[in-house]
């Protein structure tokens, strides 16, 4: 996790204009309401939490598929095609979500990166109902409507947990 920590670091250092790089849609799952009003509450909810003023070039789509080692045992990310100003804290919490992290492992690199919990857990839940969201965009398949299972499965696990949370 060091070294990936280090890797996206190194990538969310490159400078680049504002005006070139497209930013990453928030709003899109708001808009086209495919989950339900609770859902889409806490997602407005946790949205309002984040500074959407100090954005980075992030990746967006990081998991293990677009990291290569080479043979000096360095990363490389590869295939782009999400690239856009983001939040910092996307590309961990999405590799994190991409990755299946169980809690415990949620936890470390929430401390790992010096993210209250509760935070990194919003951003979670972003990520998820951006994911969900994502399935509805593609052309079916089996796999797809698979993942979107199972990705629903985590966006009510984390709503359930961010609730306990907000509530206690």
């Amino acid at each position: 996790m060091i070294k990936l920590q280090a890797k996206i670091n190194e990538f969310h250092n490159i400078k680049v204009s504002d005006d070139l790089i497209l930013k990453h849609n928030y709003n899109n799952v708001l808009e086209t309401k495919r989950l339900s009003k609770k859902y889409l509450d806490l997602y407005a909810s946790s949205l309002s939490k984040l500074n959407l003023n100090d954005l980075v070039l992030s990746h967006n789509d990081l998991n293990v598929d677009n990291i290569i080692v080479n043979d000096k045992n360095e990363l490389i990310f590869i295939d782009f095609e999400w690239a856009r100003m983001n939040v910092p804290n996307w590309d961990i919490i999405n590799f994190c979500r991409e990755s299946s992290f169980n809690i415990k492992k949620k936890k470390n690199v929430a401390r790992l990166y010096n993210i209250p919990l509760v935070d990194f857990l919003g951003l979670y839940y972003i990520s998820l109902c951006f994911a969900y969201n994502w399935t509805f965009e593609n052309s079916f398949s089996f796999k797809i409507f698979k993942y979107r299972l199972e990705v629903r499965k985590q966006v009510n696990k984390i709503y359930r947990y961010l609730l306990k949370q907000i509530n206690t």
